[in-house]
């Protein structure tokens, strides 16, 4: 290893080349080709085909729509167990106890017959006369 003494008036960059060249540090994808090729190490990017590609394509599709399935499935039995504790719709309507009303229903019949069968009553000795 070599130790470069630092001139007074060099700054950051003396700094980075310095350190450069000491720890063997490469900045371009060239630089890295060429030291890798003096060290013997090789790389090969995969090449892929049209087919791979398109299978690959096809496969993630595929599990993207099986993930979106179990989501599906996942909110569907939250909703439904939330659901389940606030509505009672069905089978269980023997279980609501029926509260007290503020109007009695039967009263207001009565009372609308006898008010229509009054009315009709005079509206018959109208035309009557």
């Amino acid at each position: 290893m070599q130790y470069f003494k630092k001139p007074a008036s060099c700054g950051f960059f003396y700094d980075m080349l310095v350190l450069k060249h000491t720890f063997n540090l490469s900045n371009t994808p060239m630089e890295k080709e060429t030291k890798d090729m003096k060290q013997g190490q090789f790389t090969f990017e995969s090449f892929e085909s049209a087919e791979d590609s398109e299978k690959k394509r096809k496969r993630e599709l595929i599990f993207e729509l099986a993930l979106f399935f179990v989501l599906g499935i996942l909110i569907g039995i939250t909703v439904k167990t939330e659901a389940a504790k606030r509505v009672t719709i069905g089978f269980s309507d023997y279980k609501i106890t029926a509260g007290k009303t503020a109007y009695d229903i039967e009263s207001i019949k009565k009372d609308l017959d006898q008010q229509t069968a009054a009315a009709q009553a005079v509206q018959q000795a109208q035309t009557q006369q």
